[in-house]
């Protein structure tokens, strides 16, 4: 389940990359801190988010490299469910 989670936020904060163009110019800590709020959203609710606006323009390789500073900086806040089934002391 981890993994899957894992898996639908990469794709999500990926997804930004379709609305990228070459330019640097944009300010990349603005669109590292808009990208955090939307993966402790995605975490909070379980949905996927828009692109944020401040990563508008930014190239695909500044998205991806945030993206995964993102998901690296963040994977002991990523909920673990517990299957019902599995017995105490797994």
């Amino acid at each position: 389940m981890r993994t899957i989670t894992l898996a639908a936020i990469a794709a999500a904060l990926l997804t930004l990359a379709a609305c990228s163009s070459n330019g640097n110019e944009y300010n990349v800590a603005a669109c590292k801190k808009a990208l955090q709020q939307q993966f402790e959203e995605a975490i909070a609710s379980g949905k996927e988010g828009n692109p944020p606006f401040a990563c508008l323009g930014l190239d695909e390789a500044t998205l991806r490299r945030l993206a995964g500073e993102i998901i690296s900086e963040n994977m002991d806040d990523i909920p673990v469910p517990v299957p019902s089934w599995s017995p105490e002391g797994w």
